[in-house]
């Protein structure tokens, strides 16, 4: 399952719940305030793939604090994920 989380970690509990529901095999894509996270240590610990949206993390100048278990990509790659997943799950 692809798991997508847009919401600030400081702003709800979007990405705790995500983290809660993660199988083997889940990916999760951070994107809009959610690439928030990407900056914490919480996202070292999690044993699925962790991508964030390039865009929105520059856009929100974050660049130089992601955790390097991040990957960046940009919407190309975001729809790639999305194809390649049966299921897609949004956390907001």
């Amino acid at each position: 399952m692809l798991h997508t989380v847009n919401k600030s970690p400081f702003a709800g509990s979007a990405l705790d719940n995500c983290l809660a529901f993660l199988a083997g095999g889940d990916e999760i894509v951070l994107l809009e305030d959610g690439v928030v996270a990407a900056t914490l240590d919480i996202i070292d610990r999690c044993e699925a793939p962790i991508y964030a949206i390039e865009a929105d993390v520059k856009a929100r100048g974050l660049s130089a604090r992601l955790r390097s278990t991040v990957k960046l990509i940009g919407y190309d790659e975001f729809v790639n994920l999305c194809t390649m997943h049966n299921s897609i799950r949004s956390w907001s």
